[in-house]
C-alpha cells in the first residue's frame, strides 16, 4: 500500500461489518486509504436493526474512517448472479460510493498533458471530506468520529470546490537543510513499527531531531482558504513519537515500550506565519541503541531514520497542499452589471491584452496562473494613465490559464484559453 500510495494512486475501502478492528486494508496506515463507513436509511451510521453485537449488519467504527456513503439494502442496487437487480448492504455497498466520486474528482480535474495539475490521493481524501455533510446522532459527533469519519459525501458540493472558476489547488513543497535539525529530546524504550531494519522484538533509545520548515500560504485580498493539509506521499520526514505499545514475548509475557516510531511519512501543520506564510514540522530519529527484549541484551548501535539531516545533500521536503477559493468568481467582476475587467484576443496565441476598467496611474504587477495556482509569469509594470497592459503569451502550453493584475486601486483577475 505504501507504494500505491507514493504512485499517487487514490484506493477506497470499506471498513467492515462488525464492531471492533477495522478489515484490511482499511486498518493500514490511514493516511494511504480512503476509509468508507455505511449508513443506514436515515442517513445514519449503520447499525443491526436487532441490535445483535455479532452479527455482520454494522458498519464497523474506527478512527481510520475517512468518510461515510448508503450502505443498506433499501438504498442501494446492484446486478445479482441469477440475473436482475438485488439490493445490497454493507460497507462493500457504501466504498463504491466514495470510489465513484474519486474517479469524477480525478476525471474533472486532472489534466492529461500537465500531470503537475492531477489531484493526489491526499487532495481527493481532503476535498471529500472537507465537503461531506457532518452527521451528528446518538453516536456520530460534530466535526470528525469514528463512526462517519467527516460525514456523509456530498457529491454536489465536492465538485463545487473543485470548480475551476473559483478554486485553486496550490501545491508547494518546503525543502530543508542540515541547519533546519534541532535536537529535541532523547527517548529510551521506544518501539519502532514497519521497518524491516528494526526488530519488532526489542526497544530503542533515540534522539529527536525537529525540522520545522516555512513556505507560501498562497494569500491573496481575494481568497480564502478552504483547506490545508501535508501530501505524505511526497513528504520524507516522519510524524512525531507516538503512544506506548505492547509487546508480547515468546513466551506469553508482555512489555509496554515508552514510545513509538510508526515507519510512515508524515508531518505536522504548526500555523501560519503572517499571512503569507504556514509553518509545518517534522521530524527524524537518530537511533543510538538497542535492548533485545527477549535476552535482555544491549547493543550500542548508530543509524538515522528515515535519512541523516547533517549530510550535505540530504534534504528534509515536506509536500504540502493550499486550497484556495476566490470570493466570487474568476471572470465575473462586474459592478451594477457593469464589467470590470476584460482580455482579448480570446484565445490568445502570441500576447493577451487586458483591459482595465478605467487608466491608472502608479506601479502594478500582473501574473499568468495555471489552474492549480502555480504562479507562471510576474511582471511588473509602471502605469503612466495606461488602460490596456500587453502581455506575452507565445511560450504557454495550449490550455486554461488566470490572470491576476494587482493595480494601486485593486486586484482583480480573470481566465483566458492559449491557442495552438
Amino acid at each position: 500500500m505504501r507504494r500505491v500510495h507514493a504512485a499517487k494512486i487514490v484506493t477506497v475501502a470499506a471498513s467492515g461489518n462488525k464492531l471492533g478492528q477495522t478489515n484490511l486494508p482499511a486498518h493500514t496506515y490511514d493516511p494511504w486509504i480512503l476509509t468508507v463507513a455505511g449508513t443506514g436509511e436515515d442517513g445514519e451510521w449503520k447499525q443491526d436493526p436487532t441490535g445483535n453485537l455479532f452479527s455482520d449488519e454494522w458498519s464497523t467504527p474506527n478512527d481510520n474512517v475517512d468518510v461515510a456513503a448508503p450502505g443498506t439494502t433499501t438504498l442501494v442496487r446492484t446486478t445479482t448472479r441469477t440475473g436482475g437487480y438485488g439490493g445490497f448492504s454493507g460497507t462493500s455497498a457504501a466504498a463504491p460510493h466514495a470510489a465513484g466520486l474519486a474517479a469524477l474528482m480525478l476525471s474533472y480535474w486532472n489534466d492529461p498533458n500537465a500531470p503537475h495539475n492531477d489531484l493526489t490521493p491526499e487532495d481527493v481524501e481532503n476535498i471529500m471530506q472537507n465537503s461531506a455533510t457532518d452527521k451528528v446522532g446518538q453516536y456520530s459527533s460534530p466535526g470528525e468520529d469514528d463512526y462517519t469519519g467527516r460525514g456523509l459525501i456530498n457529491a454536489s458540493k465536492t465538485l463545487a470546490n473543485l470548480d475551476k472558476n473559483s478554486n485553486i489547488i496550490s501545491r508547494r513543497n518546503i525543502l530543508t537543510g542540515p541547519a533546519d535539525a534541532v535536537l529535541v529530546s532523547t527517548r529510551t524504550g521506544v518501539c519502532i513499527s514497519g521497518g524491516i531494519r528494526f526488530q519488532p522484538t526489542a526497544l530503542y533509545d533515540v534522539e529527536v531531531y525537529e525540522i520545522t520548515g516555512t513556505g507560501p500560504s498562497d494569500y491573496s485580498p481575494d481568497v480564502v482558504t478552504k483547506g490545508r493539509w501535508v501530501r505524505t506521499s511526497s513528504t520524507n520526514l516522519r510524524g512525531p513519537l507516538g503512544p506506548p505499545v505492547t509487546i508480547t514475548k515468546s513466551n506469553g509475557s508482555t512489555v509496554t515500550s515508552q514510545a513509538s516510531i510508526k515507519d510512515e511519512n508524515g508531518a505536522v501543520f504548526i500555523g501560519l506565519a503572517g499571512k503569507a506564510s504556514v509553518r509545518f514540522k517534522g521530524y527524524v530519529y537518530h537511533i543510538i541503541g538497542k535492548q533485545d527484549i527477549e535476552s535482555g541484551a544491549t547493543q550500542a548501535i548508530d543509524t538515522w531514520f528515515p535519512f541523516d539531516p547533517r549530510v550535505t545533500g540530504e534534504q528534509g521536503r515536506i509536500a504540502y497542499t493550499n486550497h484556495l477559493g476566490y470570493t466570487s468568481l474568476i471572470g465575473q467582476r462586474s459592478v451594477n452589471g457593469t464589467p470590470q475587467l476584460s482580455a482579448y484576443p480570446n484565445p490568445a496565441r502570441e500576447e493577451l491584452i487586458i483591459q482595465l476598467p478605467q487608466a491608472e496611474t502608479g506601479a502594478a504587477t500582473v501574473e499568468l496562473l495555471s489552474l492549480a495556482g502555480q504562479r507562471l509569469r510576474h511582471e511588473a509594470k509602471a502605469l503612466r494613465g495606461e488602460q490596456l497592459l500587453r502581455v506575452p503569451v507565445a511560450s504557454l502550453r495550449p490550455g486554461l490559464y488566470f490572470y491576476r493584475v494587482q493595480t494601486p486601486t485593486g486586484v482583480l483577475q480573470g481566465k483566458f484559453t492559449k491557442a495552438d
